[in-house]
């Protein structure tokens, strides 16, 4: 939900900026100075977040509303007859639509974590249409478990083959080792971990049976 609520905002700022530029005016010294403080002090927050390591929903926060503050700003900005300067920082904003053109999931990624090159952790292709994906629908009793389910796919539709696969965390990679047609698989998760001596990374090894759960299997349609 939250990647949809991040697209949204983007796409409002965005046609709000381009209104600005189109049926706004040559504006006044005071509304330049408004529009530039909101923006820079969003700014602020996103950098002073880096710094400190605030909490993750914090810290993606803080860069969306940097993001959109920009294009708002920009599109105050670029009716102006001057300021050179900023018409070029703040043309950077409108730059963006082509990341969001060529992969929306992916720019709302990047606009919650401030990653270009972040990816989904919820979703990892094995082999074949067999998938392992997080699993949300679950009541967890230790928040350090994560569970992910292993699923087949089949356009609109996906049989779960095996449900509650605990990992000691989330991977940011999935390996497969070994395999054996409608029998077995092993994996090897991927994740990085914090230590004194910086970023590590860590792994672990599952071992899953492709035999369907006959009391759990069943076939969802995906909407």
């Amino acid at each position: 939900m939250i990647i949809y609520l991040a697209l949204a905002a983007y796409l409002v700022t965005f046609i709000l900026a381009v209104l600005l530029f189109v049926a706004g005016k040559d504006n006044n010294a005071l509304w330049r100075k408004v529009f530039l403080t909101i923006h820079f002090l969003f700014l602020l927050c996103f950098v002073l977040s880096l710094l400190i390591k605030t909490e993750a929903s914090a810290f993606r926060y803080s860069f969306l509303l940097f993001v959109c503050s920009g294009l708002v700003t920009g599109g105050f900005i670029l009716r102006s007859t001057q300021l050179i300067l900023p018409k070029i920082y703040f043309s950077v904003f409108f730059l963006t639509l082509g990341y969001f053109l060529y992969s929306p999931s992916g720019f709302a990624r990047f606009l919650l974590t401030a990653n270009p090159y972040s990816q989904s952790a919820k979703n990892f292709h094995l082999r074949n249409n067999y998938y392992l994906e997080r699993q949300s629908s679950i009541a967890i009793s230790n928040q350090q478990e994560h569970p992910y389910k292993l699923v087949q796919q089949f356009g609109l539709f996906h049989k779960t083959i095996r449900r509650d696969i605990f990992l000691t965390a989330d991977p940011d990679s999935v390996k497969v080792l070994e395999w054996k047609d409608k029998e077995a698989l092993v994996l090897r998760t991927y994740h990085f971990s914090e230590s004194t001596h910086g970023l590590v990374i860590d792994s672990t090894d599952v071992q899953l049976s492709l035999r369907k759960e006959v009391t759990k299997n069943q076939i969802e349609r995906r909407f």
